[in-house]
């Protein structure tokens, strides 16, 4: 088999990274703390040291090989779609929290409703005093604390 073409492992890089930046920060921390010990670095290493060590660590366990170097082209199917599964993952977190979001939204016009208060501009009264930002733009704690501010009023 033919080794991989710098295309190849530029595209494979790109979805490293970009699954990488994808993963919740305590996520990331974590692995910096393993690379950090693993490289016996008590001062911690940088995060692209970090990441190159967790792709790495990556590569080894779904082609048995740390380097593209010596990567085929079966090798670079299999790193592919490893890092297209996790990408979707990360997408279907985001989604998740998108669509409990829009859940707290219409519960919460259907208060205002109830009540009789204009929507959104009542809410987005409310919203802006305690967040600085309007319903569209609140995140899902805080929609959480409006929607039970509304149960209280």
């Amino acid at each position: 088999m033919a080794s991989l073409s710098n295309d190849d492992k530029r595209a494979l890089g790109k979805l490293a990274n970009q699954a990488w930046k994808g993963m919740p920060e305590t996520e990331r921390q974590a692995i910096i703390d393993q690379a950090s010990t693993a490289y016996n670095d008590p001062l911690g290493v940088c995060k692209s040291v970090a990441f190159t060590w967790w792709r790495h660590r990556v590569q080894v366990s779904v082609t048995g090989k740390s380097s593209m170097l010596v990567m085929d082209e079966d090798d670079f199917a299999k790193m592919k779609i490893h890092w297209l599964r996790l990408l979707k993952t990360q997408g279907d977190q985001t989604a998740i929290l998108e669509n409990k979001a829009r859940q707290y939204r219409w519960l919460i016009r259907q208060e205002c409703l109830k009540r009789g208060h204009n929507f959104p501009e009542y809410i987005n009264k409310i919203c802006r005093d305690q967040y600085r930002c309007t319903i569209d733009a609140a995140t899902l704690p805080q929609l959480r604390r409006l929607l039970i501010t509304m149960h209280k009023r």
